[in-house]
């Protein structure tokens, strides 16, 4: 798992949350994500690309 989800209880605690699909997305891009909001825009995002 990325450095900045074990760093972020919050990120990590969102992070679970996500199907897994969308999890491994976010892993594979390798996407900086500093806040849970930013979590949230990327998973949404990646959501809405399976539709």
């Amino acid at each position: 798992m990325s450095k900045f989800f074990s760093l972020n209880p919050e990120i990590k605690n969102e992070f679970d949350k996500l199907p897994s699909e969308v999890k491994t997305r976010i892993i594979e891009s390798a996407i900086p994500i500093n806040s849970v909001e930013e979590l949230q825009r990327v998973a949404k995002s990646i959501k809405e690309s399976f539709k």
